[in-house]
C-alpha cells in the first residue's frame, strides 16, 4: 500500500473530545487516537506520526466546533 494515499481524519466526538484516525485510501482505518483529546491541539500524536511514520500522508479537520 503506498502511503501517499493515506490520511489522517480528526473528528470530534461530543462526548469524549477530539479523536484521530489513519485511513487508507478505501476508507478501511489502519490506526486510530486510543483516547479521545479534550481539544484539537491536544492531538499532536497526529503530528509525531506524520513525520516519523508517514510524512506522505495528509491530514483533514473534521472536527465540528
Amino acid at each position: 500500500m503506498s502511503t501517499s494515499y493515506l490520511k489522517f481524519v480528526i473528528f470530534r466526538n461530543v462526548n469524549d473530545g477530539h479523536w484521530w484516525r489513519l485511513r487508507s485510501a478505501s476508507g478501511e482505518t489502519i490506526e486510530s487516537s486510543e483516547r479521545g483529546f479534550q481539544n484539537k491541539v491536544s492531538c499532536q500524536e497526529v503530528q509525531h506520526l506524520k513525520s516519523d511514520k508517514v510524512p506522505s500522508a495528509w491530514a483533514r479537520d473534521e472536527a465540528i466546533w
